[in-house]
């Protein structure tokens, strides 16, 4: 008999979540949450997600974000049989496949630069509703219209 104690999963933590109005608050929010490889590794996820959604080969995606192939593995095992939530994303941000952006111009002009292609995502998520398709676009672009702090370049480290 399994001696672990069974985690009872709870809606408070992704509710807190969506209260949050910017990509400023959320960064702070998930700051006090995660420890600093935590987020890395989360943001690297999400950069792994966009390049496999856009069609890059694992080989690309592991040279330009230095995760391993056990990660990129793993994460084109959730975009292909996952919950959707990376769908969910990548469609309110208007990313489809094989394009380098969708319709917001901050996610435009990102990848443009290379901050969601070439190393670098800050995550972040926005109080939903009407905002959110803008919020999470600059989430994903890690830019916030108040702040201007560049995003963690995420093209040093190694994978998980």
């Amino acid at each position: 008999m399994n001696k672990r104690k069974t985690k009872v999963s709870s809606d408070a933590m992704y509710e807190a979540i969506l209260t949050l109005e910017s990509v400023s608050e959320c960064r702070k929010f998930m700051q006090d949450l995660c420890t600093v490889s935590e987020l890395q590794a989360m943001e690297q996820r999400f950069q792994v997600a966009t390049l496999l959604h856009r069609g890059m080969i694992y080989q690309d995606i592991l040279a330009r974000t230095g995760a391993s192939s056990a990660t990129i593995s793993r994460v084109n095992r959730s975009l292909q049989h996952g919950a959707d939530g990376y769908e969910i994303v990548f469609q309110r941000l208007g990313v489809t496949e094989g394009s380098a952006a969708g319709r917001d111009p901050v996610l435009r002009g990102a990848v443009q630069r290379g901050a969601v292609a070439g190393g670098t995502v800050t995550g972040g998520a926005s109080a939903g509703h009407a905002a959110a398709d803008s919020a999470s676009a600059r989430a994903a672009a890690g830019k916030d219209a108040a702040e201007s702090a560049p995003a963690q370049d995420l093209t040093k480290g190694g994978g998980t």
